[in-house]
């Protein structure tokens, strides 16, 4: 035995108080004496003084926590991942609580300019009072027009939504209460050429999977972490999702269920924002206020028995009466229906109007006039090109003009009239101002769904 082991034999002795029992340290440590002696060459009496320097620094790292033996000397062990704390509320790190809703991930230019202000104000339209927050957003390829998931809090109705935009403005693809299960939101939309499916899960959350027939599953690869898009084709009647957490676990998915159902093309309702047959290809006139239209939208469609994100319009006309009250004319129609006038005031008065004839050559809108006026207020919308119109309060009152051919955006009239005429009459001019487009009363104009009245 040399000098060195004595020496080392000694120091562990030394020790052998302080020092809790490991897995053979003192093989160890002879071991790694052994790799010393085959390395050293020559050594004098100061090199195997240094040596029994260098073994007197690395034997203290031999205490209590440790785990013993010659690798926890030598490596620094590698830190597992942290667990994400549970968010307020109770929801674990994988589960989305509205109150304190996860990171906007996407494109940021999808929020900008007015963007998420107008989805905001026309979201509290349709549920006041709820807190919407974005989650995800793009630019749907095919329509070039932005998307926006996000999520609505309110006390005892929390919500989640996909919005997109039209020519008439907002339109929720999806509105819909909050799932129990708060770890993957998915929906079943229509797509470019076969429908589409959208998850959102948790921007921490791993591999993202879709299976059509419940058990194949092939990672789905996103455009952000936790979001991705399927295409649903085939029969997807055994489809399902799984989502897996950071570490990948198999045994215990953050997500595994059956995917939302798409209804097939043959009993598909058509899109909402698809034109009906007889649709006015009439340019908008005056100045619309968004709201106000948000709100026409809702009264529409409570009027119709159906939900906002089943309604399209387009608006015909937005101003204001003398008492300073938003109006809003517009054609408005459920999926799959014909389009019909509709009229709503700031207030809250709606006016559902009939459907649209072919190429109609004026419309009109009446609305109840604010309070202390003493008339209603009467708007009159010829048709584009039309020329000089008149109004005569009674069958025997005579004509008088209230709109000309100076600009078809503002060939409108907006008349106070007495709540009591039954016989009022209307004359429309063509652009020329020499054929008569239209001679009659008013009244047979203001006939709604329900009837005359």
């Amino acid at each position: 035995m040399t000098p060195l082991d004595d020496e080392l034999r000694s120091l562990l002795h030394s020790r052998a108080d302080r020092v809790s029992p490991a897995a053979d340290p003192l093989g160890g440590i002879e071991r790694r004496a052994n790799r010393m002696r085959r390395n050293r060459v020559a050594a004098s009496v100061a090199g195997a003084a240094l040596a029994v320097a260098a073994v007197a620094v690395a034997v203290p790292a031999l205490l209590p926590g440790r785990g013993g033996g010659a690798s926890s000397v030598a490596a620094t062990p590698t830190p597992s991942t942290p667990a994400s704390p549970a968010a307020p509320g109770g929801y674990g790190p994988n589960e989305l609580d509205p109150a304190h809703p996860w990171a906007y991930r996407g494109d940021q230019a999808v929020l900008a300019n007015g963007n998420l202000d107008t989805l905001r104000r026309d979201w509290d339209v349709k549920h006041p009072g709820a807190v919407l927050t974005p989650l995800y957003g793009q630019v749907y390829e095919p329509s070039k027009r932005p998307e926006i998931v996000f999520v609505s809090h309110s006390p005892g109705a929390d919500r989640w939504g996909m919005s997109t935009t039209s020519e008439s403005g907002t339109v929720f693809l999806v509105d819909q209460p909050f799932p129990s299960d708060s770890s993957v939101l998915m929906a079943a939309l229509s797509g470019d050429e076969v429908p589409r499916l959208v998850i959102v899960a948790g921007p921490a959350t791993g591999d993202m999977s879709y299976a059509v027939d419940g058990v194949s599953f092939h990672t789905i690869v996103g455009p952000v972490p936790g979001v991705g898009f399927a295409p649903l084709q085939g029969d997807t009647s055994q489809d399902a999702v799984r989502v897996l957490d950071g570490n990948g676990d198999l045994d215990h998915p953050v997500f595994l269920g059956p995917a939302p159902d798409a209804a097939p093309p043959s009993t598909a309702s058509p899109a909402p924002g698809a034109k009906p047959v007889n649709y006015l290809e009439w340019q908008t006139r005056g100045t619309v206020d968004a709201r106000t239209e948000s709100q026409a939208v809702t009264a529409f469609a409570k009027a119709k028995g159906t939900t906002y994100d089943q309604v399209g319009h387009h608006v015909l006309w937005g101003g204001t009466d003398k008492s300073g009250r938003n109006l809003v004319f517009m054609e408005a129609w459920t999926a799959g229906g014909t389009a019909q006038t509709f009229g709503f005031v700031s207030t809250g008065e709606p006016f559902l109007g009939p459907v649209i004839g072919k190429s109609p050559d004026v419309l009109a809108y009446l609305a109840s006039g604010a309070p202390g006026t003493g008339t209603d207020v009467l708007v009159l919308l010829p048709r584009l090109g039309a020329g000089p119109f008149s109004y005569a309060t009674s069958a025997t009152a005579p004509y008088r003009e209230v709109g000309n051919a100076r600009s078809d955006l503002g060939n409108v009239a907006v008349i106070d009239r007495d709540p009591k005429a039954t016989s009022d009459r209307l004359k429309v001019l063509d652009g020329d101002g020499m054929k008569v487009l239209y001679d009659g009363a008013v009244q047979p104009l203001l006939c709604g769904a329900s009837g005359c009245g």
